[in-house]
Order: C-alpha cells, then sequence, then structure tokens
C-alpha cells in the first residue's frame, strides 16, 4: 500500500490495485505564448520569429525565435489566430510539426482584414518541433491581432 506524505488530495478514484514505488510528482505544464512586433504588412515567407513570450515553460526556443522545440513527451494544442490583410490575395499560415505542414490559416482573396485560424493536436516526443511558416499573401504581424500558443494537455 502506498504511504503518501505531505500530500493533499482532494479526490482520488481507484478500482483494483495500486502500487507506488518512489515518488509522485507533476511535472509544471509545458505551455508558450508568443509576442510578435509590429508590422501591418507582413509579406516574408518562411518560419515566422517571434519579439518575446509571455509564457515560456518546457520547450526550447531556436533559429532565431521562430523554431519550438519539445522537451516532454505527450499531446500538445497549437493554435495560431490573425487578420488577414489580404486585399486581392490568399493568405496562408501553417502549422508545421517537424518540417510538415499540419494545419493552415488561410484568408480569402476577397475578404480585407478577415480574421483566421489554425489549430492543430498531435502527440510529441522530446526533440520534435514547432513552427509557424507563412507562405502567401500579406498578414498583420502585430500582437493585438495575433495570438500563438503551445500547451501540452496530456
Amino acid at each position: 500500500m502506498a504511504n503518501l506524505k505531505n500530500s493533499t488530495i482532494e479526490s482520488v478514484n481507484i478500482s483494483g490495485n495500486l502500487e507506488v514505488l518512489g515518488t509522485i510528482s507533476q511535472s509544471s505544464p509545458s505551455l508558450i505564448s508568443a509576442d510578435y512586433s509590429s508590422n501591418t504588412s507582413y509579406t516574408a515567407t518562411g518560419p515566422i520569429s517571434h519579439n518575446n513570450s509571455y509564457v515560456e515553460s518546457g520547450f526550447n526556443v531556436e533559429n532565431s525565435r521562430s523554431r519550438f522545440t519539445v522537451l516532454e513527451e505527450g499531446l500538445y494544442y497549437i493554435c495560431w489566430h490573425n487578420i488577414s490583410n489580404s486585399g486581392a490575395n490568399t493568405t496562408r499560415t501553417r502549422i508545421y510539426v517537424n518540417g510538415s505542414n499540419r494545419s493552415q490559416a488561410r484568408g480569402d482573396a476577397s475578404g480585407t482584414y478577415s480574421m483566421v485560424t489554425a489549430i492543430h493536436l498531435e502527440y510529441l516526443q522530446p526533440g520534435d518541433y514547432i513552427e509557424m511558416v507563412h507562405t502567401n499573401g500579406t498578414i498583420y504581424m502585430t500582437s493585438q491581432y495575433n495570438d500563438f500558443s503551445i500547451q501540452r494537455i496530456l
């Protein structure tokens, strides 16, 4: 039987037998939320660099602040949201995992200032990496119009 010391347990429901050897702990959450510079006509293609992180725990940030390398195995929720400044061009900003496209935020050429979002869930291993990659069109790259976050949920 487990002997729990210095523990607060609000609710436990166990069916069957439980044997614990060693310690039970909860790691810090893996979470990052990025901030961007003020550019209302961002057209550069390739991985998008950020200026600052609001929260940064559980990731290595590399490649001029554009690559987020996972340090813990788990299921990750990745979300990108921006406003398109498309005019006459379609915009595409994509979530890449290990260099492969997983999801895209696409702004239609007919809608200026359309809000676009890309969301992705994936089970990742330590060393896997995530990048936001802009591939087409003009978007707003300002902190008040962009949201980017990654969170380990399991």
